[in-house]
């Protein structure tokens, strides 16, 4: 139970962070990747809500619950990998130097 709290507490971070991030975007639209990051805390919020929920009600089905943290592996190992090649795309073109 403590743990569905710190993915509660972590999915409202993510949004936080990456809404922030696309309120600072001077320049054009928002990265797609920051949108991303966006539906990713939101859909750990739900998760994390609905996970919560099933400890005290036992309607919730664990199948349910199973399937709901599976997507969110999904959606959370994607979006970190779209993340990492996002930076590694900067290092390699020169605009994120990491050493000088």
């Amino acid at each position: 139970m403590v743990l569905r709290g710190f993915q509660l507490l972590f999915g409202f971070v993510v949004i936080g962070l990456s809404a922030q991030l696309v309120k600072g975007q001077v320049f054009g639209d928002a990265p797609v990747t920051l949108r991303y990051s966006i539906f990713a805390g939101a859909f750990g919020v739900i998760t994390g809500a609905i996970s919560l929920a099933a400890v005290f009600f036992d309607a919730i089905a664990a199948i349910i619950v199973l399937a709901i943290d599976a997507l969110a592996i999904f959606f959370y190992i994607a979006g970190g990998i779209v993340r990492t090649l996002s930076l590694l795309s900067l290092v390699l073109t020169g605009r994120l130097p990491l050493f000088r």
